[in-house]
């Protein structure tokens, strides 16, 4: 079932937005020009791993010495604030940032059973352009730039230079 705009109560929501304040719960669905209206901005993606890997370096310059530990009812504990996994499942929410490395381990699979795979999400197609042949190849370029990033970041210019030439090619088609 597709939600439309709770604002403009016209077009399909694609801006979801969950807020969770004294245990309540609140979401809000809009269209894009109305979450634009709002100051939300889109335009900005970067990969779980991205964010991971920022967060981490970020603790560790502050906090080194912090990590996770296990209480006596075996489970994780994270060391800064002191919240439990089974906590973080309950409440659905983080007691703070350093959260992310304490739960690193069954945090990740977690996330993988939602998005399906760790390294990029790029959210929901709509049902109607999945199928075009402009989306097809429109996903297959972004897919190509995030590869030529990774292959860069990680030192693999061979490869880079490969991901670089398919990406040419795919522009010179559109």
């Amino acid at each position: 079932m597709h939600k439309i705009c709770e604002i403009c109560k016209k077009a399909p929501a694609t801006v979801h937005l969950t807020d969770i304040h004294n245990n309540v719960k609140k979401e809000l669905h809009m269209c894009e020009q109305c979450a634009a209206q709002k100051g939300i901005s889109l335009k900005q993606t970067a990969s779980l791993q991205q964010v991971l890997k920022t967060l981490d370096k970020k603790i560790n310059s502050v906090i080194p010495e912090e990590k996770a530990q296990v209480d006596d009812a075996n489970e994780i504990v994270c060391g800064r604030c002191g919240i439990s996994w089974s906590e973080f499942r309950q409440k659905g929410r983080f007691g703070c940032a350093h959260d992310y490395e304490a739960f690193n381990g069954p945090l990740l699979p977690m996330i993988e059973e939602i998005h399906g795979r760790t390294a990029h999400h790029v959210g929901k197609t709509p049902e109607n352009a999945g199928h075009t042949e402009v989306a097809r190849k429109r996903h297959e370029i972004l897919e190509c730039q995030r590869k030529l990033r990774e292959a860069v970041e990680l030192e693999h210019y061979e490869e880079a230079a490969g991901l670089r030439d398919r990406l040419a090619t795919l522009k010179e088609d559109k």
